[in-house]
């Protein structure tokens, strides 16, 4: 903004040059007539106006700029307030109860805003009287001005007892003459200063205009404001409802964990028998240290694994210890093609279509790993002797055939004696056939005892069968 100029319009030099000029004017009135002192008169209130206006622009230039001050101040510091509070409302419902309070504070300081605002105005109002006490000496001025003239007209009375003197007049008139240009010099001085001030005025508006906008957008932030502090009390008292309603849920829950927990242990004092013999048998897995497993030789060209997919395996929960004992087998097998047959009463192949085999590189046996462990689902009969015929028959020419199982063979309407029967006699058939083909029989389960442990004592059956089935071929058992 350009500096204002301050002039000052009642100095004492500026008075008597005006009365010097007033004195040139009634001479000329009285030389060359009425005309002559009806320009001064007008003259001399042109000039009293202009100084009038001048004073009330500068006081109302230097009133705006304050204003326009403070009024920025109030800006910068509301938009700081509703900034903080934006953030304070994005708190979680830890900090609910703290961003409340803050937000309150918030409020009380917007309300010391307004308070200044306030301030501001009395502060207007004060001026305002200032003002009027100005205008109050302003008249004071022109009672003085109106006593001057009034002492101008009896020196006019003595200028016209001198009228004759006319060499004395003239060379008065020249002087007066001088000081009317001097006075006509200083009246374009005041008129520059008076564009020069309603410029400023005009500047003065335009940012007033901005300022009252700034206050209409604080207003606006203040409303923002506040009705993020009632969104905020809303939450905090839905958060509380939600908290009362959690506590109400978590005695539930717990009542429910403490029944779940119970059962769980009496489940787990079940489970602990399962999982020794599980631990034995891997210990008897561990044990064999040579390059075969638990003694298997590991070099074929053509092998098949059966594996047994059935209920009893998830049941007795054997479902990792078979998956992983295969993929023992597997993976220390130097084998050139390989295929898997989960059977149950459904069968499942990989590859994906039975009689096919798959590379036994080390990327097909990690998809039948993946394959094993993500996709195939358990359940049903230990429909054994279907597995064994399918292998025989559509897998052509193999080198050994991998029988992991827990169970005797299963079928409707054939008791698992005649069943177990019936599979020795079709593998002599293949014998004498000429069939070269291997069964390594791999158990899964209770090792055989004689403790009378009815459960474990069933399964030495199995044990007894698994030996049978792989003695015919010169294969091999694995269990105990």
């Amino acid at each position: 903004m350009k500096k204002q100029r301050e002039i000052s319009v009642f100095s004492i030099s500026f008075i008597d040059v005006f009365c010097c000029a007033l004195g040139a004017m009634i001479l000329i009135f009285v030389i060359n007539s009425q005309h002559l002192n009806s320009t001064v008169n007008t003259t001399v209130e042109k000039y009293r106006q202009k100084a009038a206006e001048a004073k009330t622009e500068r006081n109302l230039a230097r009133k705006s700029r304050e204003d326009a001050q403070k009024a920025r101040d109030m800006a910068n510091e509301a938009r700081n307030i509703a900034e903080y509070a934006e953030k304070e409302a994005l708190h979680s419902k830890f900090l609910a109860e703290q961003s409340r309070r803050k937000a309150l504070e918030k409020a009380h300081a917007a309300e010391q805003a307004l308070q200044q605002a306030e301030a501001s105005k009395n502060q207007a109002q004060v001026a305002m009287e200032k003002l009027k006490k100005a205008q109050m000496r302003s008249q004071i001025v022109n009672q003085d001005l109106q006593r001057k003239n009034k002492l101008l007209e009896e020196k006019n009375n003595a200028l016209e007892a001198i009228t004759q003197q006319k060499e004395i007049t003239n060379k008065e008139l020249q002087k007066l003459m001088a000081q009317y240009t001097k006075l006509q010099a200083l009246y374009d001085v005041s008129q520059k200063a008076r564009d020069e001030l309603r410029e400023n005025a005009t500047e003065v508006a335009s940012k007033n205009k901005e300022l009252q906008q700034k206050v209409e957008d604080i207003n606006d932030q203040k409303l923002v404001a506040q009705k993020q502090l009632d969104e905020i009390n809303a939450v905090s008292e839905k958060i509380e409802q939600q908290n009362k309603s959690l506590i109400d849920r978590l005695t539930s829950k717990e009542k429910q964990l403490k029944s779940i927990e119970e059962q769980i242990q009496k489940r787990e004092q079940e489970i602990k028998e399962k999982e020794d013999a599980i631990e034995t048998l891997e210990k008897t897995l561990q044990k064999k240290g040579d390059k075969s497993l638990f003694g298997i030789k590991l070099k074929y060209k053509r092998i098949v694994f059966l594996l047994d997919k059935s209920g009893s395996i998830i049941a007795n929960h054997w479902k990792k210890v078979i998956i992983d004992t295969c993929g023992e087998v597997l993976q220390h097998c130097d084998v050139e093609e390989f295929s898997v047959i989960a059977f149950s009463s459904t069968m499942r192949f990989y590859p994906s279509k039975k009689g096919l085999m798959a590379a036994g590189d080390d990327l097909n046996k990690n998809r039948a790993m993946f394959w094993l462990k993500k996709k195939l689902r358990f359940g049903g009969s230990t429909y054994v002797h279907e597995a064994l015929k399918i292998a025989y028959e559509d897998y052509g020419n193999l080198d050994a055939i991998f029988l992991l199982t827990d169970g005797l063979p299963y079928a409707p309407k054939k008791s698992s004696a005649d069943l177990q029967k019936e599979i020795l006699d079709y593998i002599r058939k293949k014998q004498e056939k000429g069939s070269k083909t291997r069964i390594i029989t791999i158990a899964i389960g209770y090792p055989p005892t004689e403790d009378g442990n009815k459960e474990k004592t069933a399964y030495s059956d199995i044990y007894k069968y698994l030996h049978t089935l792989s003695d015919l071929t010169n294969g091999q058992y694995v269990g105990r």
